[in-house]
Order: C-alpha cells, then sequence, then structure tokens
C-alpha cells in the first residue's frame, strides 16, 4: 500500500475537503464481494466493529476553529471515544443538527445511499453539515479562537504561535500525525490544504515541525489564497490589511517553495 496522510486547515479548505471525502465515500461499494472503484487503502484507514464488520475512516487531520466544526462528533462510527479525549475548553453550545444529517437518518436502507439527504445549499452552516464520513477523534484538532483571525490580514508571527502552542497543549507529533503514519505500510506523502488567510503562518509552522519530524516524507500543497484582494484607494486601514494580506501570502508560498515538493495555489472562481 501506499498512503497518503491528508491536512485540512481552515473552513474553505474544510469545504472543499468535504467534498473531497464525499466523493471518495462514493467511490466505494456497498458489496464487500466487489472491488471498489478506487483503492482505499490510500486515504483511509479501517476499525473492525464488534459484528466483525468494518469501517472507513479518512487519514486526515481536520485543523479548524472550533465553532466551524458544527455538530461534527468527537466520536466515531463504533462509538468509541477512547484515542484522543475532548480537551478543556471545547466548544459546548448546542447546535442542532443540519437538516442534510436529519434526511440521512430518516433514509430507507434500500434507497440509494446519501439520495435522500439531498439539502438545500442556503441551509448550510457549517462544512460539517453535509459531510457524508466518519472520522476518527484524533483527526479532529479545533483550534482555540484568538481575535486576529477575524481579520484576514492576521498577523503572520502571531498565527505561528498559535501553533507552536496548540502543539504544546496537545503534542501533534506524538499522536495524532504519528499514529497516523505509524499505522501505515508505506506512507508515499503528505496533502496539504490550507487557508492562507487564516491559517497561513499556522500551516508554516506545522509543516516545519513535520519536516524536522519527518524529513523524507514528500508533500503537495494546495494553498487557497485569499478572496478579500480588494483595491482600497480610500480606507487607509484597509490598505493596511490588505499589504498584510499580500505579505503573508507571500511569505507562506516561500515556506511552500523550502518544503513542499509540489505546490499548487489557487483563488476563489469570483477574484478570476
Amino acid at each position: 500500500m501506499r498512503e497518503i496522510l491528508y491536512l485540512q486547515l481552515g473552513d474553505y479548505s474544510n469545504h472543499v475537503g468535504t467534498h473531497f471525502w464525499n466523493m471518495q465515500d462514493e467511490y466505494r461499494s456497498l458489496d464487500m464481494n466487489e472491488q471498489d472503484d478506487v483503492d482505499t487503502t490510500i486515504s483511509f484507514t479501517e476499525r473492525y466493529n464488534l459484528d466483525g464488520s468494518y469501517t472507513l475512516y479518512p487519514r486526515v487531520i481536520i485543523f479548524d476553529q472550533r465553532e466551524n466544526f458544527g455538530t461534527l462528533a468527537q466520536s466515531n462510527a463504533l462509538g468509541a471515544t477512547s484515542e484522543i479525549q475532548p480537551s478543556p475548553g471545547l466548544w459546548h453550545n448546542q447546535i442542532t443538527k443540519s437538516t442534510y444529517h436529519m434526511q440521512m437518518e430518516e433514509e430507507d436502507p434500500s434507497d440509494p445511499p446519501h439520495m435522500a439527504g439531498a439539502t438545500n445549499v442556503q441551509n448550510i452552516r457549517y462544512w460539517s453539515d453535509y459531510s457524508h464520513v466518519y472520522y476518527l477523534p484524533r483527526s479532529i484538532q479545533r483550534v482555540p479562537n484568538v481575535l486576529h483571525w477575524e481579520n484576514p490580514g492576521e498577523d503572520w508571527k502571531q498565527s505561528q504561535n498559535q501553533f507552536h502552542r496548540y502543539n504544546e497543549d496537545n503534542d501533534l507529533m506524538d499522536t495524532s500525525i504519528r499514529l497516523f503514519l505509524e499505522e501505515s505500510d508505506n506512507i508515499q506523502g503528505i496533502q496539504l490544504t490550507n487557508d492562507v488567510s487564516n491559517f497561513g503562518g499556522f500551516s508554516a509552522a506545522l509543516l516545519t515541525k513535520m519536516t524536522d519530524e519527518f524529513m523524507k516524507t514528500p508533500v503537495l500543497a494546495f494553498p487557497i489564497l485569499s478572496t478579500n484582494m480588494t483595491d482600497y484607494k480610500d480606507d487607509v486601514l484597509c490598505q493596511k490589511r490588505s499589504t498584510r494580506q499580500i505579505l503573508n501570502e507571500a511569505f507562506h508560498l516561500r515556506c511552500l517553495k523550502e518544503m513542499a515538493s509540489l505546490s499548487l495555489p489557487f483563488r476563489s472562481p469570483q477574484l478570476w
């Protein structure tokens, strides 16, 4: 097997990632005697249930601000939460299930998978609202909110420091990341998708730490650049934020040049 470890950082990237994992899930055959359209061992890890069946979980680590996870539980299809206990101070507000997930729970098992769960895009609140798949507890990384993330042009150094504080509290290298890598037979690389606007410095610091720990692992990076590139002529404060935003993107792309095997940056089509 040639496994891939996926890293997703930021709200936009996790919307992209949710579509990716939903498609991967659709490729799987529900008949255990039939061959899947794709090799699921590359992107998924499996856990066996008490009845002998197994559940596939994405080999992914998801970083986002805590409230952006919506109703995504820190549990899995086995009903177990023993891998990683929720960190103190996690988001505890009650959030109702999405219309999509309520419809999925009411599906007739004889229906084609997920067809009855179609939902209106206007009802989507979080990327987790339309996710098909289960995630292992180790995949879920709820990052505490910080004030500077309210502005797209956040401070690069503060974002890096936020990673170092989070890593000190959660020891990512020896828990989530190492567990995924060590259970893989022959890891072929790491795929990184991240929001540069809010997680640029954070993801660069993460990648630097991983490069120090796992030097020979290739990295394919998909940095998502800001969608708020506007020419502010009269607003001095917005001009400063826009300039800082451009500098942050330059810093991030420079880091990827040094640490990633291949980097493919892209922006939202609304700016084309």
